[in-house]
């Protein structure tokens, strides 16, 4: 029995308006790695990994004590690129799996 692959537009792994969104969104921010570090002047700060001072912050949140929102907005730029990446190879080996199912035909 050979399964036959629902087309494209049936198979989608993520929209591309998602996908265009996010690399729109990454465009122009300010280069990474980010991290998340605390500062009692300012509160839980995103800044960029070699900044020198917490005045550098890319983002500041006011919830002292949540630090895992300082540390996920830190780590969103990175993240979003490598679901971007892991979506785009899914989409390459799904074409594939779609050709290796129509050559068994």
């Amino acid at each position: 029995h050979t399964a036959s692959w629902p087309s494209r537009k049936g198979c989608q792994t993520m929209s591309d308006d998602v996908r265009a969104d996010a690399r729109r969104l990454l465009q122009g921010i300010t280069p990474g790695p980010w991290v998340a570090e605390y500062s009692r002047e300012q509160g839980n700060c995103v800044i960029p990994a070699d900044a020198r001072s917490t005045r550098e912050a890319v983002a500041i949140t006011r919830l002292f004590h949540q630090h895992a929102d300082a540390e996920f907005i830190a780590a969103a730029p990175e993240i979003t690129q490598r679901l971007l990446d892991e979506v785009a190879r899914l989409d390459v080996e799904i074409e594939r799996l779609r050709g290796a199912d129509h050559d068994e035909r």
